[in-house]
């Protein structure tokens, strides 16, 4: 239940993220301007016949930014589109990777202090690689944040399994001691030699002589009763002339 409640969170912060930038794009009246001139640049390698991918990371954006305009045409309004988009992306990634790494407590704060900053909504109508090198970077914490959630995982994994390791072999104890104490406990017979006992704990005891005199040690007889005819019946006739009285 906490991790479906947490999933929803996440989804409804992201839709917070993309809806706050689409509602500034629409509602904030502004309108793109090209102050370092990266929209001309890319509107005269869009009119050449082949793509020439120059070197270095503006280079980079010029020329995404001319293959998007030879699909949209000569219309700023698409590049701050383009630039709204690298923003959503990057504000995303970045909530994404804080929070693998630190926390989703971490990913709202942080996400939420660079979307709510006036440069970051600014940078939406400015036609500069800014959003670009932030998206480039956003995607690399991604994939670090991978690699530590995937190493996080893993040690948690190896720390269970020894733990386990070592549960077993107490539980296995616990059992066998339980085990015994069921166990009713068998007495010991004495062990007796001539003149030795052998007691419980398994001490031998010398016996001492006896000096007086014992008795004869009894020996088992039977007596037998030679009848052979045995008159069961005990009633006796009295004749009327007995007399009793003494």
């Amino acid at each position: 239940m906490k991790k479906k409640t947490q999933m929803l969170l996440s989804i409804l912060w992201c839709l917070a993220i993309v809806g706050s930038r689409i509602l500034y794009f629409f509602l904030g009246e502004q309108i793109a301007t090209d102050t370092y001139e990266y929209f001309a640049h890319a509107m005269i390698q869009t009119g050449q016949s082949e793509i020439a991918f120059g070197y270095g990371p503006d280079s980079v954006y010029i020329e995404i930014l001319s293959l998007l305009l030879r699909f949209s045409g000569n219309r700023i309004e698409a590049a701050a589109i383009f630039q709204m988009i690298l923003q959503i992306l990057w504000l995303l990634l970045i909530f994404i990777s804080i929070s693998m790494i630190l926390g989703k407590l971490a990913g709202v704060m942080l996400s939420a202090i660079l979307a709510a900053l006036p440069r970051t909504l600014e940078s939406i109508f400015v036609i500069s690689p800014e959003n670009f090198y932030l998206f480039v970077f956003s995607l690399i914490l991604f994939f670090l944040a991978v690699i530590v959630a995937f190493i996080k995982k893993f040690c948690r994994r190896k720390k269970e399994e020894k733990k386990e390791r070592q549960v077993q072999p107490a539980e296995m104890l616990v059992q066998e001691k339980s085990t015994e104490l069921e166990k009713p406990e068998e007495e010991v017979p004495e062990e007796k030699t001539e003149n030795s006992i052998i007691t419980e704990d398994g001490r031998r005891v010398q016996l001492l002589e006896n000096p007086l005199p014992l008795p004869k040690k009894h020996v088992r007889k039977e007596i037998h009763f030679d009848i052979e005819d045995f008159a069961d019946d005990f009633d006796f006739k009295i004749s009327d002339g007995d007399d009793f009285d003494l």
